[in-house]
């Protein structure tokens, strides 16, 4: 059988805590880069952008978080059916490139197999499809497996929990929360929306996204754009009018509720100048908007492996909010 090793490191590029996972004696993240370097060459991307990920925080790992047995966190929901997040971005964003792998359990043995990278699983994604089928399948003793569970004798230093001020067992995403307040406050009789397509994170830091969240709540913020070519890499739809999103300035934070109004793809050096009074950053200048959005497209670039150019595609989106109550307190609720 396989043995699995779980240790307390330090993620790459945030001030917290990560585990480290180990199977028979080799880092993971080290297996995962042998496979994933391929298709990052592929891409035009290095050595570095492969298996570029962070262990998950010690609280989604250890008891009594049941994360890696029968119960996946709701704050690390899998975009893969039947799949649990083992590694995330090293962003820090839970979603934006997660790895994932299905796991078994039986009485004697637990099973991790199937991974995947979700962004590279869809044949339709306009991207190779990354096959993990030399990675696994791993089959674990379940009493080995589940000591290596057990938090006692580890020191849990600052983590995403404290960081984040999220909680991490149990209790349902506060964005789903939030939906379903959102739901609740429509009046009778008036068409309730199925589900919302997604959150919005402002910005490419979660600092970006604390300051300009306020900025859509007061109206300040009404515009935004997203590059296409980084919808096309990850596999995800592009904006589209009617829909809504919840917009959050923390890992599961929320705000306010947005609904787009218009969506245009519109190269970076054509977009008009309204947009950088419409979207509400920096000085609103159409110089800094120009500023701001280089340097993001530099950014998405590097992440998916293409050269910017003043081309580059976005799709510009106009939205207004439709809700905007704090979230309800679960413990006052409950009263």
């Amino acid at each position: 059988m396989d043995t699995i090793r779980l240790e307390i490191g330090r993620a790459k590029d945030e001030p917290r805590t990560a585990v480290d996972i180990s199977i028979n004696g080799r880092n993971l993240l080290d297996i995962v880069r042998e496979v994933e370097l391929p298709f990052r060459r592929t891409e035009g991307g290095g050595r570095e952008l492969a298996a570029d990920y962070d262990g998950l925080p010690p609280e989604y790992v250890f008891l009594p978080s049941r994360h890696l047995l029968d119960r996946p966190s709701g704050i690390l929901q899998s975009q893969s059916p039947g799949r649990v997040v083992i590694y995330i971005h090293t962003c820090g964003e839970p979603g934006c490139w997660p790895l994932e792998v299905q796991i078994e359990l039986h009485e004697d043995e637990v099973v991790w197999k199937n991974f995947v990278q979700p962004h590279r699983s869809r044949p339709d994604a306009q991207v190779e499809v990354w096959d993990y089928g030399a990675l696994g399948p791993f089959v674990f003793d379940r009493r080995q497996y589940e000591a290596e569970l057990d938090p006692r004798g580890r020191l849990f230093e600052p983590t995403w929990t404290e960081l984040m001020g999220i909680e991490p067992h149990d209790s349902p995403p506060n964005v789903d929360r939030y939906w379903e307040q959102f739901l609740a406050s429509l009046p009778q009789g008036e068409g309730r929306p199925s589900t919302y397509a997604g959150i919005a994170a402002f910005g490419l830091t979660w600092d970006d996204a604390r300051d300009i969240a306020p900025l859509v709540l007061n109206g300040t913020k009404t515009a935004s754009g997203t590059l296409v070519w980084s919808n096309q890499a990850d596999g995800t739809p592009l904006p589209r009018s009617g829909e809504f999103r919840i917009v959050i300035a923390g890992t599961d934070e929320p705000v306010c509720v947005i609904e787009t109004t218009e969506v245009r793809i519109i190269p970076y050096d054509e977009v008009p100048n309204e947009y950088a009074l419409e979207g509400g950053e920096g000085d609103r200048s159409p110089a800094d908007w120009r500023k701001i959005y280089w340097d993001y497209i530099v950014h998405e670039c590097k992440r998916i492996g293409r050269k910017p150019n003043a081309k580059a595609p976005l799709a510009m989106e106009r939205f207004r909010v439709v809700y905007a109550e704090p979230l309800h307190d679960v413990r006052s609720s409950a009263l």
